[in-house]
């Protein structure tokens, strides 16, 4: 049979063991989390380029559709930009 002290020596052996993995397994989860972090940092900035990608599309359109649309109906009217359009297909 094993003494009291070699019980106790294994035991105090496991226990350290057992801590050294539970350290282990705390950093670990930690460095886990900072990743994941970063991950989702990086795809918050990502959505944040392209909301400003779009609103500079958003801008263009805009002018676009006033310099199209917008200011050739306000010079002629609707009703004479409706007969010069059904002459044009004339």
């Amino acid at each position: 049979m094993l003494s009291a002290a070699k019980k106790r020596n294994m035991i105090t052996k496991h226990l350290f063991i057992l801590e050294s993995v539970l350290y282990s397994w705390i950093f670990v989860k930690d460095i886990l989390f900072l990743i994941l972090c970063l991950i989702i940092h990086a795809f918050f900035k990502e959505l944040e380029m392209l909301d400003e990608q779009m609103s500079k599309y958003q801008e263009r359109y805009d002018a676009f559709v006033q310099q199209q649309v917008v200011q050739p109906v306000l010079k002629l009217g609707v009703n004479q930009l409706v007969k010069q359009k059904l002459k044009e297909q004339q």
